[in-house]
């Protein structure tokens, strides 16, 4: 960029410069030779989904509601962004041809799909008594070629893809695949105090109190094996765990010998196949967490009212373990270097008129 701004300079343009202006000073650079970023299949049908649901409902009493529900979605001819720097012959270590995958780029078809199916359940109470809650829980699974993502390959999460020849073979879960989720919500408010008159009444009654509780298990991890493949993975050795015990006072969740290095040709560097890890073989750690708010409104005059509130979030402070290093070449490999989960709390007021 600074040499097209310093050629663009003394040949007496001005920038921002246009492409027909930066055109021949690129191609000055490439010598002639044609450079390729990304190459587009060109029978491109629209990408499609079918969706399919059925689900029950039955009240009891007033107040009690539950819920249960089917839910399907199959996708098809979603895009498909295969990596050109995966692109080797195995058996060179060499990429068939040298003008792609240098330094990057796709080649882009409709080859991707997508399945989901998830249980869908629901318990809720509408309020009455001075409280309410809702549960909601889904046991859910999401499969796809390439993560079924639908964005261009800059923002999308496409890197579960080990050989640029047989992509179909890393099939695993979709980006951000969690097999169980369940949410709650609740509030309860304080009865008035000596028929809704007097001090007491205005320091205890009226109070309110709401939280919202969120849990969440874990999602898929990928086992990375850097070489000159970027998304190569390592082997898994059978018969042993992938997982040690004791992570949670060692801080070391990966067991190293429950993988093998491919082995990688000489000549780029490349592994010589894909490796056995499949994506989701190891899970993160499951978490969760509990926020809080006790809120009151005091009315001042006819029409005035102040709302005092008080904000906790992860009011237990519970701190969940971060993801371990999933470099198998890396020193720290297994190893969690972070925790989450930090309690924080705010106080607000809001005057009403």
């Amino acid at each position: 960029m600074l040499r097209i701004r310093t050629e663009a300079a003394a040949k007496g343009l001005k920038w921002p410069m246009y492409t027909d202006d930066a055109f021949p000073i690129v191609q000055a650079d490439a010598k002639g030779q044609r450079a390729v970023f990304s190459v587009f299949n060109t029978d491109l049908p629209v990408p499609y989904t079918v969706q399919s649901m059925v689900s029950v409902e039955r009240g009891f009493g007033k107040t009690i509601g539950v819920e249960v529900g089917y839910l399907r979605t199959d996708g098809r001819d979603f895009p498909l962004q295969d990596p050109f720097p995966q692109a080797f012959d195995r058996n060179t270590g060499l990429r068939p041809n040298p003008a792609l995958g240098a330094p990057g780029g796709y080649y882009v078809s409709s080859e991707q799909t997508m399945e989901y199916n998830a249980l869908q359940t629901s318990f809720r109470k509408r309020f009455s008594n001075h409280y309410s809650y809702d549960v909601n829980y889904t046991l859910a699974k999401g499969t796809a070629t390439q993560g079924g993502d639908l964005a261009a390959y800059y923002l999308a999460s496409i890197g579960n893809t080990q050989d640029f020849f047989h992509p179909d073979l890393d099939y695993g879960p979709v980006d951000n695949d969690i097999r169980h989720r369940m949410t709650g919500t609740f509030i309860y408010e304080l009865p008035d105090v000596h028929g809704g008159k007097g001090f007491l009444n205005g320091a205890v009654g009226g109070w309110q109190l709401s939280g919202i509780f969120t849990a969440r298990s874990g999602g898929a991890l990928t086992i990375t094996q850097p070489s000159g493949m970027p998304a190569s993975r390592p082997d898994v050795v059978p018969g042993v765990p992938l997982v040690l015990d004791d992570y949670k006072t060692t801080y070391v969740r990966l067991n190293s010998a429950g993988f093998a290095r491919v082995p990688v040709n000489p000549v780029g560097n490349a592994t010589l196949r894909a490796g056995t890890y499949i994506v989701g073989m190891v899970e993160s750690r499951p978490s969760w967490s509990l926020n809080m708010s006790l809120a009151k409104t005091f009315r001042i005059t006819q029409g005035k009212r102040v709302q005092i509130r008080i904000d906790a979030f992860n009011a237990l402070n519970h701190h969940t373990l971060g993801n371990p290093n999933t470099n198998i070449t890396s020193a720290d490999f297994g190893r969690i270097t972070s925790i989450g989960g930090t309690r924080s709390a705010q106080v607000g007021a809001k005057f009403n008129f």
